[in-house]
């Protein structure tokens, strides 16, 4: 029988600079991290601004329901300010984050970004912009995680039920 589980939405930590852990770099080759278990993008969102050389950012979680958000929210970040306010993206971060209700602005929002998500992970290429200087690879997931993804993103689009849970 399995159990109900766990997903952890949100790390146990404060975000931390992962670059200062950073001691040589050898020749032209990316910066690698490895983010095991972090739950969120916290520590991305700390790191990126003190990087200036390009850098490969490794995810390994145990739920692809984490993906799923990590996804979401990196999306949400790296939208550009002519397309979405800085204002805007707070509140949906902040909604998205941490409400159990979120108004029909974010809803709007969460609903287009989960049908943009399902086009681009189900690419062939497995890989996709999410700002000029940013790419999403997805290659290394399997199309069984792939699939589930996309179940994730439709769920996230159907319209409310009158009653979801009794």
């Amino acid at each position: 029988m399995d159990g109900a589980g766990n997903i952890t939405f949100w790390g146990y930590s404060p975000s931390l600079c992962l670059s200062k852990y950073l001691t040589e770099r050898h020749g032209d080759s990316p910066l690698r991290l490895l983010l095991v278990g972090s739950g969120d993008v916290r520590h991305i969102l700390h790191t990126l601004p003190s990087i200036t050389a390009p850098v490969q950012i490794y995810l390994l979680e145990s739920q692809l329901e984490i993906y799923a958000r990590q996804l979401l929210f990196l999306k949400l970040m790296f939208t550009s300010t002519e397309r979405l306010g800085l204002q805007e993206k707070c509140e949906h971060y902040l909604e998205l984050f941490a409400n159990m209700h979120i108004n029909t602005h974010t809803e709007q929002y969460l609903k287009e970004a989960a049908t943009q998500l399902i086009q681009q992970v189900t690419n062939i290429s497995g890989e996709f912009q999410l700002a000029p200087n940013v790419t999403a690879d997805l290659s290394l997931l399997k199309y069984k995680e792939k699939d589930f993804l996309e179940g994730i993103f439709q769920f996230w689009r159907a319209p409310p039920a009158k009653q979801p849970f009794p």
